[in-house]
């Protein structure tokens, strides 16, 4: 398609039957604080290590603290990891402000709009690796990574990058079996 072809099609549709409500939607998406034109927060690579144990012993030697259910996770033979070196752009989406959910919402309900906005979901090996990354993370801040549900037993986990206030933590949460929901100022990336 010619990109004079193009641009008709769009005119046509801009002045059409729903024009309005096309226009409407545009100047969202296209705003300043439209979350489809976030930038990117930070860079991570994955693929540097061979399975989920070593990515434990990278976090074990630098330091950090996790909970047993990440290690748990971690030290499976079935943990994801990617076999070729690729690297991630992360943005920040806070549940209120860009995901538009001012009361919190729950996992599914957050993911849903993830997608909607055009974002890819991130692969379970992102959890680990930021928290290597993000080292030097302020206190009481939380970092829940958007992915899908790692199953374990009877229990549906994600990862949260966060600082208690003492240590940095490599912690998971169980978002299926309980009624979990995030805060509107809760940030996932």
């Amino acid at each position: 398609m010619s990109s004079k072809t193009l641009l008709d099609k769009i005119s046509n549709l801009l002045n059409g039957k729903n024009g309005e409500k096309i226009q409407e939607k545009l100047k969202v998406l296209v705003s300043e604080n439209s979350p489809v034109l976030k930038s990117v927060w930070v860079t991570v690579k994955l693929g540097t290590f061979k399975n989920g144990q070593r990515l434990l012993g990278a976090m074990q030697a630098l330091g950090f603290v996790f909970g047993s259910w990440a290690e748990k996770l971690l030290s499976s033979p079935n943990f994801p990891v990617s076999s070729t070196e690729i690297e991630v752009d992360l943005v920040e989406l806070h549940v209120g402000k860009d995901l538009g959910f001012e009361n919190g919402s729950t996992w599914s309900k957050i993911l849903e709009k993830i997608v909607e906005l055009g974002y890819e979901l991130c692969p379970a090996e992102v959890g680990s690796v930021l928290r290597m990354k993000h080292d030097k993370q302020i206190k009481n801040e939380f970092r829940w990574v958007a992915m899908q549900p790692i199953l374990d037993g009877d229990y549906f986990h994600v990862f949260c990058v966060l600082h208690d206030g003492d240590d940095r933590w490599l912690g998971t949460s169980d978002v299926i079996g309980s009624d979990f929901s995030l805060y509107s100022d809760d940030v996932v990336v």
